[in-house]
């Protein structure tokens, strides 16, 4: 059994703490050169996450409080394990060898699997010294069949427990049938925006992408579309249009939506005045004729159209259309993240209607830059149509993109669709204002230099 000595040297200090946090001790170039963190660098990546790196006092305090933590709780706050995987760690104060663990596991689709374990059957691994008392390690069992998900597990232990977050995932990710047997496949890469076609309204939409998935399927024989981010942006001037920097992560972008294919748009008889109007027509040939995608102008149209479209799905809904109940089931499993920015987007919009100076939410009075204040929550009691058509929009998103990735794979395509993600998010957008705690001020992020970049790149 390891014995661990949780004390340290001062001049170990900010080593552990590094590896506690996560900060990387350096890096290999690609001509083989080693380039060591820092240590202001360390020190700066630290106080980004709340550490005080300043102090050696308060920091050392810090690593062992850090420490400390990891053998108080009984179980981690989250576990990741394999589908395979037939234990976990249970650390407890030592001489508790008569004690019982009454382990449940609560599955994400439902049920639960619940059991005891005498801590006398689980030989202990290593232990600790933490807050004046000597922690034991052991394995304890989990159950014997372990779903994929994202599941509970429950531990207590005379008087003590702790919920953990219990991630199942597989051995290795999934590989199509040719990769399996060691072969290769290639795919052919595309920003979605610059599709240029006879229909669509100035910018590519999901249609021209199936078009274009019938082109590479027949010409190039490729297994996927590789796509620029497709996330949400804010899609006016003079603030940031960048699929890389969006308002959103987590939700797409509606200037992707080909309206003319919703059953909404062809039930709308205003929708329909609307399209064939001269001076629509007019303005969607000047945009599809235009060098450049018009953001602004391509989605203040389509938003135009789509709202007409929305009034003709809550008329259909009313009058007990199927598609009701479709909806209301895709809004539910979403949850809380599309509730957020549902309701951001009906602020962003309300707000700038009043105050056509204000563009960003830091811009926005106090009160509603909170997603939990009471005005947030007073708006969004007042104005459900405004945020339901953002739900609205989304969800036709998801249908659109469904069918295309539906439409790859019947084309041999194995793969089919290939989402390019990206790795930050606008400061002054949705996921910012929606998910503040979960994001760090005063740390910036990019990669070591390689071929592409020799000096490295500053996202």
């Amino acid at each position: 059994m390891e014995q661990i000595e949780l004390s340290m040297s001062t001049a170990e200090t900010l080593a552990r703490a590094a590896a506690l946090w996560g900060v990387e001790p350096g890096y290999w170039d690609i001509w083989g050169h080693r380039h060591e963190t820092r240590p202001e660098v360390t020190r700066a990546i630290l106080r980004s996450l709340g550490v005080p790196a300043d102090d050696e006092q308060q920091l050392s305090e810090a690593v062992e409080a850090r420490q400390a933590r990891d053998w108080v709780r009984l179980t981690p706050a989250t576990l990741v394990v394999s589908e395979h995987a037939t234990t976990f760690p249970l650390s407890t104060p030592a001489g508790m060898d008569g004690a019982a663990a009454s382990i449940e596991v609560r599955w994400e689709l439902g049920g639960q699997d619940r059991f005891d374990c005498p801590l006398g059957r689980l030989p202990v691994s290593e232990a600790a010294a933490a807050q004046g008392r000597t922690y034991e390690r052991r394995q304890a069992p989990l159950p014997s069949a372990l779903p994929l998900g994202y599941h509970e597990l429950r531990v207590s232990v005379a008087g003590l427990s702790s919920v953990s977050h219990l991630i199942v995932t597989p051995d290795q990710a999934w590989l199509p049938q040719r990769l399996a047997e060691g072969g290769r496949l290639a795919g052919v890469a595309v920003s979605l925006y610059g599709l240029r076609s006879r229909r669509n309204w100035g910018c590519g939409d999901l249609t021209d992408l199936e078009n274009f998935i019938d082109w590479a399927a027949g010409q190039l024989g490729v297994a996927f579309i590789a796509l620029n981010p497709l996330h949400a942006i804010h899609n006016r001037q003079p603030f940031n249009t960048s699929p890389y920097l969006p308002n959103s992560v987590f939700y797409r972008n509606p200037i992707y939506l080909d309206l003319e294919r919703l059953e909404d748009f062809r039930a709308s008889r205003r929708a329909q005045a609307l399209f064939a109007a001269p001076e629509t027509q007019a303005d969607i040939s000047a945009l599809r004729d235009s060098p450049l995608v018009e953001y602004e102008r391509v989605y203040a149209l389509k938003m135009r159209l789509l709202r007409l479209c929305f009034d003709t799905f809550r008329k259909r809904c009313r009058a007990g259309a199927e598609c009701r109940e479709q909806f209301e089931c895709w809004c539910a499993n979403e949850g809380k993240l599309l509730d957020r920015f549902a309701t951001y987007c009906a602020l962003d919009e309300w707000i700038h209607e009043r105050h056509p100076d204000i563009w960003i939410w830091p811009g926005w009075p106090a009160e509603y830059q909170d997603p939990e204040s009471e005005a947030t929550q007073r708006f969004a009691a007042a104005n459900p149509g405004r945020i339901l058509f953002h739900k609205y929009a989304q969800w036709q998103l998801d249908r659109q993109l469904e069918a295309a990735q539906a439409h790859a794979v019947s084309k041999g395509l194995s793969i089919g669709l290939y989402h390019d993600l990206a790795l930050a998010a606008d400061s002054c957008g949705s996921d910012l204002w929606s998910h503040r705690p979960y994001y760090l001020a005063g740390c910036r992020l990019g990669s070591p230099p390689d071929d592409f970049s020799p000096k490295g790149q500053d996202w």
